[in-house]
């Protein structure tokens, strides 16, 4: 286990995991439904106060959002991961400079797909750790407040 001077303060964390959210254009989605997960990696833009998706409507990411289901969020690797919750938006569109925005992030623009299912998700619950040692205190944002500034 690492020694405490390797364990970040929570403005570190949630500096870097504003980094991630910045600087990152690939994360995992997991959704469910009716105790069925579903797990998929989608691009995504980061407006600076929510991520924004695009998948097809048919997917079952798509559908199992559109039904209510839950969500879940993952950026970073194993050893410095930032987990997301949060509550899901399906738009029918985005504005043009967030579609735009978007498909440059995917390097694909999902507008020429018949059916785009566009996903904005504004983060509710932020979580991020590199090692054992950062467990505790973990939770860098509750019900949608950062719970100290970055270290900016």
């Amino acid at each position: 286990m690492a020694t405490d001077e390797h364990v970040r303060d929570a403005a570190q964390r949630v500096t870097d995991s504003l980094t991630h959210l910045e600087q990152d254009t690939d994360l995992w989605i997991a959704t469910g439904q009716e105790g069925r997960p579903w797990l998929v990696p989608l691009s995504f833009y980061w407006t600076g106060s929510a991520l924004l998706m695009a998948t097809l409507r048919r997917s079952p990411t798509y559908r199992n959002l559109d039904q209510g289901g839950d969500l879940r969020l993952a950026l970073g690797d194993t050893r410095d991961v930032v987990i997301i919750d949060g509550v899901a938006d399906l738009p029918d569109s985005l504005p043009d400079e967030e579609a735009a925005a978007t498909a440059a992030a995917a390097g694909y623009d999902p507008r020429i797909e018949p059916e785009p299912g566009y996903v904005r998700v504004v983060p509710q619950r932020v979580q991020a750790w590199r090692n054992g040692a950062e467990i505790t205190g973990r939770t860098i944002m509750r019900d949608g407040e950062w719970v100290t500034s970055p270290s900016r």
